[in-house]
């Protein structure tokens, strides 16, 4: 393997810092109730290994790989956190599923983000125009 084309696959030096610098701040606002540093400090180092390995998976597969790793991730934390409360199982299970069925339908045809780039504009007033571009997003990965 050619290291060139490796290093293409990996996150550039600007992504890298504004993913520590969301990570840091994750890390701050959990450290504000808690007060342990400790605590705080693993919860960003998480969230930064998290969103880095996102961002690999989208450089090295394509763009929605993300919406594939964080529709299974809330599937997985509705099945083990939310059992026990059955509108949160069910709403984190809908939500989680539909992600990795909308990323996985983009991948499968081959769809950037950057070819999908168009308006979600419609006639209307400003509710039912927002109204209305919602539920095309939502019908979007059944109409692939």
């Amino acid at each position: 393997m050619d290291e060139t084309a490796f290093r293409t696959r990996l996150p550039d030096r600007e992504q890298v810092r504004r993913r520590l610098v969301g990570a840091g701040l994750v890390g701050v606002i959990f450290y504000v109730p808690d007060q342990s540093l400790g605590s705080a400090a693993v919860i960003a180092a998480m969230v930064f290994v998290l969103l880095l390995a996102i961002d690999t998976a989208e450089t090295a597969i394509g763009d929605y790989a993300g919406n594939v790793a964080v529709g299974g991730l809330l599937i997985v934390f509705a099945g083990t956190v939310m059992w026990p409360w059955l509108p949160g199982l069910l709403a984190g299970t809908a939500a989680g599923g539909w992600l990795v069925f909308d990323g996985i339908q983009h991948l499968r045809h081959g769809e950037s983000r950057a070819e999908y780039a168009h308006l979600q504009a419609h006639d209307g007033g400003a509710l039912s125009g927002v109204l209305r571009a919602l539920v095309r997003r939502l019908l979007e990965p059944f109409r692939l």
